[in-house]
């Protein structure tokens, strides 16, 4: 039994003997710091804090390196006056129920039951969508959702007339029962071949424009739609390559797709800030943009001077070092 205690005993000084020990090592570097030590590390410490101080002062006076813009109220003024902002086609503008208030928003089977519910009796309340899809022009789709239409009406009572003559021929007084049964084999099918009436023929057209609607469309649809805008607005009419269309590859086209792209991306990353491969996406493409739009600088600096505000961009966001965070 003493030996026990005295066992006990030995083991509990020893465990206070290193504890003491442990508490002197890890607070030495701080009691023996010297004089010389100690002003070094608060000099250290005050130029950490000043190249902080300086580094935030340089980016407050840098625009956003993807937004190409002041991260603010001007900037964001800058972009809605830009003309690639009244180019591209929005989802506010497709679908501004849906930008409301929680109350007023409207589901997508909501929306889809309240079009069926409205579908018109008459070819003339068929209205043209306002934008578009699948490039299409809007004479295009009035030839779509009325002519067409009123064409095949109209060879359908042709159609009905020549089947009335020739029944009323065929049904003469001296006609066979032969000459009957063949009048009826060739009515009979023209009829049901053709039997389209005003009403059949304005929901169809109906239908034809909720598929041509580009509110219909998915953001593949959208985005299609943005590109070919773009070429359009971008691209210089004059310049035609091989008579196919307009020139894709120019600096200007080339700036303002990716800018598009640019914008698209940056607002999906808003939402999914832990999407790590988008990101790296993004960044890719906002370098690809400043060494196209630095390519276009040395070619033709007026052009370079010009493209700039239309694409919603200044110069520092495009030239000098550029870190995307």
């Amino acid at each position: 039994m003493n030996l026990l205690q005295l066992e006990r005993n030995r083991s509990q000084s020893l465990v206070q003997s290193f504890g003491r020990w442990t508490r002197s090592f890890h607070q030495s570097s701080t009691r023996n710091e010297s004089t010389r030590e100690r002003r070094a590390r608060a000099v250290k410490v005050k130029n950490l804090a000043k190249r902080q101080a300086e580094r935030a002062r340089l980016t407050s006076d840098r625009p956003h390196p993807v937004l190409g813009l002041m991260d603010n109220q001007a900037g964001d003024q800058a972009w809605k006056t830009s003309k690639l902002y009244s180019v591209l086609v929005r989802q506010d503008q497709l679908h501004p129920e849906l930008s409301g208030p929680e109350g007023a928003k409207e589901s997508m089977s909501q929306r889809g039951t309240r079009q069926a519910a409205a579908t018109p009796n008459s070819l003339e309340k068929v209205k043209v969508p306002e934008y578009l899809a699948f490039g299409l022009k809007p004479s295009t789709a009035d030839h779509l959702l009325h002519t067409l239409p009123d064409l095949t009406l109209r060879d359908e009572i042709e159609d009905k007339s020549k089947m009335d003559r020739n029944w009323d021929m065929q049904m003469s007084p001296t006609a066979t029962a032969v000459d009957v049964t063949r009048a009826i084999r060739h009515i009979v099918p023209s009829s049901a071949a053709y039997g389209i009436s005003e009403n059949q023929a304005a929901a169809s057209a109906s239908a034809i424009s909720r598929i041509i609607d580009l509110r219909n469309a998915n953001a593949r649809g959208v985005a299609f739609e943005n590109r070919r805008r773009c070429i359009e607005a971008f691209a210089d009419p004059k310049n035609v390559v091989n008579q196919k269309g307009p020139d894709t590859g120019r600096p200007e086209v080339q700036a303002a797709l990716l800018t598009a792209k640019i914008r698209n991306l940056w607002d999906h990353l808003k939402a999914h800030s832990k999407d790590i491969h988008n990101r790296r996406s993004l960044r890719m493409l906002v370098h690809q943009r400043a060494k196209i739009l630095k390519y276009l600088r040395r070619k033709d600096p007026l052009r370079y001077e010009a493209v700039l505000p239309q694409l919603g961009l200044e110069k520092s966001a495009v030239e000098g070092e550029i870190v995307v965070r």
